[in-house]
């Protein structure tokens, strides 16, 4: 909850053109994390628990971005619930597919591997965040 308010926050101030970019990054920041714990495998659990702090303040920061974006760029017209109910599904579709594939790739490529791999995925997500146009203006 605290990454959503502070996301919103961060945008009102920005705009989200300005801040799209920051967000996707603070988004897939959980996956560096995940990736030295994989790596390091470290038993201090405060130490684990702190990981999956920033992964829950990550995904809500960087949620605010996406769903914004998908309200203001892609669900404006005629038939705005419509758009957002598409782009949202095909969000959804974006999380459930690699999610079921993940076990199979998990025991493919070794656990440590596994997370490499998993960074090496996100590098689409940031140039399309980097790239994307911003059709309708940007309302702070």
């Amino acid at each position: 909850m605290l990454g959503s308010i502070l996301a919103g926050y961060y945008i009102s101030h920005f705009g989200l053109k300005r801040t799209l970019f920051s967000l996707c990054c603070v988004f897939n920041l959980p996956f560096v994390a995940y990736t030295l714990l994989s790596w390091y495998q470290p038993e201090n659990g405060i130490f684990i628990g702190e990981a999956i702090i920033l992964e829950y303040f990550g995904y809500g920061f960087g949620f605010v971005g996406l769903t914004l974006f998908m309200m203001q760029q892609i669900a404006p017209g005629k038939h705005q619930m419509a758009h957002y109910a598409f782009a949202s599904g095909i969000m959804n579709l974006g999380v459930m597919l690699p999610g079921m594939a993940s076990g199979a790739f998990s025991d493919w490529l070794g656990y440590k591997y596994f997370f490499i791999f998993t960074l090496v995925a996100t590098i689409p997500a940031f140039l399309i965040t980097y790239f994307v146009p911003f059709t309708y203006e940007d309302k702070k």
